[in-house]
């Protein structure tokens, strides 16, 4: 088989994908930095070269309080995931101390 055939058709790994704890824990703290970014408003900030009017024009309220609530989902799912990986990590740590 060429090497062509081999990069649209890969080989199946046997062994399963394991849970990479430093990745979990910086998904974690980029969810939680982005949230907090989108829920401040600080996105959305008007700027001083703009009118009230303009910027209204721009970004209407519902674009606005759009943009706070998915951070604010962002936070929620960012602490969702910081539990689960102090869940996965704790259990990880009890099979080691079973062995």
């Amino acid at each position: 088989m060429s090497n062509i055939a081999n990069v649209f058709n890969p080989k199946q790994e046997s062994k399963p994908i394991e849970d990479c704890l430093s990745c979990d824990i910086f998904n974690s703290i980029f969810l939680l930095g982005t949230g907090g970014y989108l829920s401040s408003g600080k996105a959305i900030l008007k700027d001083k070269k703009v009118s009230v009017k303009e910027f209204n024009k721009k970004n209407p309220i519902w674009w606005r309080n759009g943009v706070r609530s998915f951070g604010a989902f962002l936070i929620g799912y960012g602490i969702f995931r910081s539990f689960d990986t102090y869940e996965s990590w704790k259990t990880s740590q009890e099979k080691k101390l079973s062995n």
